[in-house]
Order: structure tokens, then C-alpha cells, then sequence
């Protein structure tokens, strides 16, 4: 699975979602949560076609893919944090 960051025309079409389809996404998947999206959080390419397919159904065709896809990366998770010392020996 490829992770993506979310854009801004991303964020703004799942800002046009209906609640009850934004909780959908609470079912337990290996996909990341779209419950609280934020720029620059991860959302796979399956996600993304989904949303694409989903305002394109409700007759909405100003979110291309292209469009939504602009400015997306490919998503690296920040590192782990540094583990603490555990003590001097000397």
C-alpha cells in the first residue's frame, strides 16, 4: 500500500463528505484514519480514488485527480524517538 500525504484538495473534499460516511472509516483496516484529516498526514491511493469516485457520483466533477493529487508526496513517517540513556558508565 502507498501512503500519500493529504493536500489541501483533499482535506477540502472530505470536508464535503456526510458525517455518516466520514465515520465509516473507524472500521478497524490497515488504511490510515480519515476521522481528523490534516495536511500532511498519510492517506493511500486507494483512499484517494475512493474520494475522487465518491464526488464524482454525487455529480461534484471539480475534484480531479489531478486536482487532488497536486502538491502530494509520498508519505515518510517522522522517526521514532531517540531512546533515553539508560546511564553513564565509565
Amino acid at each position: 500500500m502507498v501512503l500519500l500525504t493529504i493536500t489541501s484538495s483533499i482535506l477540502r473534499a472530505l470536508d464535503l463528505r456526510q458525517g455518516e460516511e466520514a465515520t465509516a472509516d473507524e472500521v478497524a483496516t490497515p488504511e490510515p484514519s480519515l476521522v481528523a484529516p490534516e495536511v500532511g498526514r498519510p492517506i493511500s491511493h486507494g483512499q484517494v480514488l475512493d474520494l475522487w469516485r465518491q464526488r464524482r457520483a454525487e455529480g461534484d466533477d471539480s475534484f480531479s485527480l489531478e486536482t487532488l493529487l497536486s502538491g502530494s508526496r509520498v508519505y515518510v513517517p517522522p522517526p521514532p524517538p531517540k531512546p533515553e540513556p539508560v546511564g553513564a558508565s565509565r
